[in-house]
């Protein structure tokens, strides 16, 4: 065991347990990552790894305290994730078969464990309950990366999953009753309890829907990161310590905070700004996990373990399987529902250790719990363990299948509990509404091409979704704002701000979670441009250069350049500019075609010479689509500079330039129809 040495304030024991726990936990990630494996299973491993029963260098009451924050945190953010709009997007079957697979689950694993374990119906039922729970993290990991939530069976699974979440709160009212014996007094006082978790789950809504978004408003227009962040950490253990003083569990608490903030604007902030707090301390939960696993035990007892977890995960799965075919949803979506559904989840660990404590004082369950705890806890553990492969294995079985298997259940166009922005054409993502991502977003409309943005500023934010343009507010930067926003989808990501710092984490992200999503960003330095393009962004805005086009123009048009020539000098600095900066030009340069605008067709301005035979004619009488194949779009009058639009009675004169649009061979015919 490490031994704690005091130097100069810091306990050096804590340091170096902290330091060897994330280092192990670290190298066992990347390997297991390397291999698929969700990573919360390497910090398992590396509690089992430090644990008593192996290198023993770390005990539970160690970082006990801390990993009850990491529990604190992981149901804030299920919570958040949670929300009141997605619970009422739930069809009744989601529900009901989540009531329904916590039913039947509770009643099979009672009856076992009462009559198999010979322990005492309270406990039983407590043990049942407990063990009914799935994990949420695990299941979800899986339908994420075989890209199943938002099939028949992602949905469903994920509103049983809902309803598992929300029993712990009642579940953990329950659990200081374990003890006693059941009278009047004792009902009385439980349904106390439990209406007053009630109450306060529905003041501590309605007060956070308006007291807790202001409060917010105010942090947020400071635009000081560490202070809206900080505040937020306030919110969720702050409601974690109210609910203990009222009698209730600091997790009921954190859960109900994230589910008052659910609906807010801030939320997906919410979650990005929490992220950094919830993963260090959700390591050490799962660390304590694998702290609880005994190896001695199972080495001793191994027949029993492999029996336990094999009836464990047999009875989940015939129970989950059962809830949904009962509900006449087809084989495969039941069969779907028992394979993702038979584990046991990390909140049954909170449960299971209150429990333990509560009911470890009572003498005569004290030889039972002895023998069947760590047996119990084996087995949940061996089921986490087993899940990733049973479902990678599943899904494997039945992808060949999947595309011609008729989608029964919801309909297709019910997105349950998916992002607000699933099902839109969403084809570019704005990142920031300045006047830049104004215009962008003005030229995307007049194209009918859909878009959303990402947005700091929170009356823009607002403005926005008054007008029913998809805007999340958030930092770029942060995956889960760039995926609510839609980059999965998407197929541009336009950081329209100059801040190149953002613009990079922001770019990194956007190509771990679409590699094939074309990125934009505005530059300010050409000092920044080779670094950004070296990050693997595909086009910069470099403003200085832009600037300098615009000079040209202006100055080209003061001084009465022809028009032709002033854009034959900007596509000549443009490509001197493209090959400094690394981007891809073209070796081949035809004669029409510097501003390409479909494949096959270009985009051209033609000048029309005094002895043009179409001077003094209107466009209707020059016939030039009709002869040559062109589209005139726009006529850049030799008066006064200006474009007009190509109407059929707009006489010609010399010196106007005809902008027109064609295939290569259309635009010759044109010319040589103008020049003879």
């Amino acid at each position: 065991m490490l031994t704690g040495v005091e130097s100069h304030g810091i306990d050096v024991s804590f340091l170096a347990i902290t330091v060897l726990i994330f280092s192990i936990g670290a190298i066992l990630a990347y390997f297991l990552q390397r291999v698929h494996l969700p990573t919360f299973l390497a910090f398992i491993l590396t509690g089992m790894i430090l644990g008593p029963d192996a290198l023993n260098l770390v005990k539970i009451d160690e970082i006990r305290t801390m990993a009850q924050v990491g529990i604190i945190f992981l149901l804030f953010v299920v919570g958040l994730d949670l929300s009141v709009d997605k619970l009422r997007q739930l069809r009744y079957q989601a529900p009901l078969a989540g009531v329904l697979q916590l039913a039947f689950t509770t009643l099979i694993l009672t009856v076992s464990l009462h009559y198999l374990a010979s322990l005492p119906w309270q406990l039983a039922f407590m043990l049942g309950s407990i063990l009914s729970l799935s994990s949420t993290a695990i299941v979800l990991k899986s339908l994420e990366e075989h890209r199943e939530i938002d099939t028949d069976h992602g949905r469903l699974i994920l509103g049983i999953l809902i309803i598992q979440d929300l029993s712990i709160i009642p579940l953990m009212a329950l659990v200081p009753y374990l003890s006693r014996p059941v009278t009047p007094d004792i009902a009385v006082n439980l349904a106390m309890v439990l209406l007053k978790a009630l109450c306060f789950g529905g003041l501590a809504v309605a007060v956070s829907l308006k007291l807790v978004p202001a409060f917010l408003d105010r942090l947020a227009s400071t635009n000081r990161k560490e202070v809206f962040t900080l505040a937020l950490v306030c919110i969720g253990l702050g409601m974690a310590l109210l609910t203990h003083s009222l009698g209730l569990s600091y997790e009921a608490g954190a859960f109900v905070a994230g589910l008052s903030l659910s609906r807010s604007l801030f939320c997906r902030q919410v979650i990005a700004d929490s992220k950094a707090f919830r993963d260090v301390f959700i390591t050490l939960f799962f660390v304590s996990m694998g702290l609880l696993f005994d190896i001695h035990f199972l080495l001793r007892h191994a027949l029993l373990v492999t029996c336990v977890t094999g009836l464990l995960i047999l009875l989940k799965g015939l129970a989950a399987y059962g809830s949904v075919k009962i509900l006449r949803f087809p084989h495969r979506t039941s069969m779907w529902a028992a394979m993702s559904l038979f584990q046991v989840g990390e909140f049954s660990f909170v449960l299971l250790g209150r429990t333990l404590d509560t009911v470890g004082r009572v003498s005569s369950w004290q030889q039972a719990l002895s023998f069947w705890s760590p047996a119990v806890i084996d087995a949940i553990i061996l089921s986490m363990f087993l899940t990733p492969l049973v479902l990678r294995w599943f899904h494997r079985m039945t992808a060949p299948y999947f595309q011609t298997w008729r989608r029964e259940g919801y309909p297709q166009e019910q997105s349950g509990l998916t992002s607000e922005f699933a099902g839109l054409p969403s084809k570019v993502v704005i990142a920031g509404f300045g006047p830049t991502g104004r215009n962008l977003a003005s030229a995307l409309e007049s194209t009918g091409i859909a878009y959303s943005v990402i947005e700091m500023n929170l009356k823009t934010v607002r403005k926005l979704k008054g007008k029913g343009i998809p805007c999340v507010y958030g930092d770029v930067s942060r995956p889960e704002v760039l995926e609510e926003a839609g980059v999965s989808d998407s197929g541009i990501l336009a950081v329209t701000f100059p801040d190149t710092r953002t613009a990079e984490a922001a770019i990194q992200q956007a190509k771990l979670l679409n590699p094939g999503i074309h990125c934009m960003v505005r530059s300010r330095y050409r000092v920044d441009v080779d670094r950004l393009y070296k990050l693997g962004v595909d086009s910069v805005i470099y403003e200085e250069f832009e600037t300098s086009v615009s000079f040209i123009f202006h100055v080209m048009r003061q001084l009465d350049c022809p028009i032709l020539e002033t854009d034959r000098l900007i596509s000549m600095v443009r490509e001197s500019e493209n090959s400094i900066f690394q981007e891809p030009v073209s070796g081949e340069h035809p004669v029409f075609g510097r501003f390409s605008l479909l494949e096959g067709s270009k985009i051209e301005w033609i000048e029309i010479q005094p002895d043009c035979p179409l001077v003094g004619k209107t466009l209707r009488e020059a016939e030039i689509r009709a002869r040559t194949g062109v589209n005139v779009i726009a006529v850049v009058s030799a008066v006064d500079k200006s474009q007009v639009a190509a109407e059929p009675d707009l006489v010609l004169h010399a010196r106007d330039v005809l902008v027109g649009v064609g295939s290569l061979d259309q635009l010759h015919a044109l010319e040589n129809m103008l020049y003879g």
